[in-house]
């Protein structure tokens, strides 16, 4: 698992030109422009590391904020190694097929 979101992490900072250490976390804050876009045009797949990559090439600043995550304390993943191997695959090929449609417009207003 580890391994899989370092590989998204350096493929989506290639993209979009800055470093992004943690694309899964799903912790997100935006601002007014960036929830209308959302609102509109969310990706419902993989939402986490897709909206990353829609949000910058819609012209959206993006700030990475780290944080201290704790250790599970009980029960186990249920994501396995082939599991994670999946979610890379599909996950990385949605990305790259967002890259082929134009980007996203957001209203100034």
């Amino acid at each position: 698992r580890r391994l899989g979101s370092l590989i998204l992490a350096r493929l989506i900072s290639a993209i979009i030109g800055q470093p992004i250490t943690d694309p899964t976390s799903g912790f997100t804050a935006c601002n007014r422009r960036a929830i209308k876009l959302c609102a509109q045009i969310y990706p419902h797949d993989y939402p986490e590391p897709e909206s990353i990559v829609m949000l910058h090439r819609a012209g959206l600043k993006l700030c990475e904020i780290p944080v201290t995550m704790m250790p599970r304390t009980g029960g186990q993943s249920s994501i396995t190694p082939v599991r994670s191997a999946y979610y890379m695959v599909k996950v990385i090929l949605a990305i790259l097929v967002g890259l082929l449609r134009p980007a996203p417009v957001v209203d100034a207003s």
